[in-house]
């Protein structure tokens, strides 16, 4: 009961989930920035194809045997920057006041105070026969 209503340890947790959810939204955007310089990339790469195609350099067959991997990596790329945008954008919310904290720890230790024992078994895992 003292561990799951304690206001340090859900501090302590508030605090390091912020933190990992924090790294992740930054990791998310360093990504987007990677990705979007490897799609610019490959863009250019398939308009130089497309160019040689158009001076005759090669046949038409030719720039779709080309072309065909780098449009496939491009869409590749797209998803991949969509799902990381979304996670950059990802709203996380306040982390919670200390007040706030205090509250859901005496709510938690009011609430473990008045379980019956099947259920404080239940919360620790034991099983009852």
């Amino acid at each position: 009961m003292r561990l799951m209503s304690s206001e340090e340890l859900l501090s302590e947790q508030v605090r390091r989930w912020f933190g990992a959810r924090e790294a992740k939204i930054n990791s998310s955007r360093a990504d987007i920035a990677v990705m979007g310089r490897e799609m610019d990339g490959l863009k250019t790469c398939e308009d130089r194809y497309n160019k040689a195609y158009g001076a005759g350099l090669f046949t038409v067959e030719q720039l779709r045997e080309y072309t065909a991997p780098l449009q496939e990596k491009i869409s590749s790329l797209r998803r991949q920057l969509a799902n990381s945008q979304q996670e950059a954008n990802a709203y996380c919310g306040e982390m919670p006041s200390d007040n706030e904290i205090k509250e859901l720890s005496e709510a938690a230790r009011s609430t473990l105070q008045n379980l019956n024992l099947h259920a404080r078994r239940a919360i620790l895992g034991f099983r009852l026969n």
